[in-house]
């Protein structure tokens, strides 16, 4: 019975301290324009960029490792152990995007489902999970931050405004058909 307790009372304690890390991230609403702004220049970046992200997990002892068999999945494998961190999104297709902030302090994992019949499959429609990076060697130096989920909405698109300020790109109505014609509306948010 001891025994019993203290798994229980272990896994309890994960499952609260995994429950933390849920928030409401209060997006507000902006421009195409601004949107489009945003892009621009986080391609910029990406382009001038000194080192590659496969070289920044390489140097921290990680690599970067994608599986894809009816479900995709993407995830970090520690070099030196082989122990591995499933990062990917929530939904068969796996992650809509994985990026890091402008000053590689944080990683974006963002996955959506853009159907109106998400509720058959899923308890949300789209999900943005950040990890905290530090500068530890292996999975230590990637730690979860923060889990937003939403019923609310798809995602088409994500980027970086800052290093903590995220502005996305959603769908206004259900996507259905060739997705011609799609509406769109723009919002931004920023987390501490």
């Amino acid at each position: 019975m001891l025994i019993f307790t203290l798994c229980l009372a272990v896994n309890l304690s994960a499952q609260t301290e995994k429950d933390s890390l849920y928030i409401d991230l209060n997006f507000k609403s902006i421009s195409k324009v601004a949107f489009t702004d945003y892009l621009l220049k986080d391609v910029k970046r990406v382009t001038n960029e000194k080192e590659s992200d496969s070289t920044f997990f390489k140097k921290r002892g990680l690599t970067f490792i994608e599986y894809c068999d009816q479900i995709c999945e993407s995830g970090l494998k520690e070099d030196e152990t082989g122990k591995e961190l499933w990062i990917a999104g929530s939904f068969d297709l796996g992650a809509l995007s994985i990026s890091f902030s402008k000053d590689r302090t944080y990683l974006l994992v963002c996955s959506s489902y853009d159907g109106s019949d998400y509720d058959n499959y899923y308890d949300f429609r789209a999900d943005i999970n950040i990890y905290k990076v530090t500068n530890n060697k292996g999975l230590k130096g990637i730690q979860p931050y923060l889990i937003f989920q939403t019923k609310d909405y798809s995602i088409e698109d994500i980027v970086w405004v800052n290093k903590n300020t995220l502005a996305i790109k959603i769908y206004t109505e259900d996507r259905t058909g060739n997705g011609e014609n799609l509406k769109f509306k723009y919002l931004k948010t920023s987390f501490k």
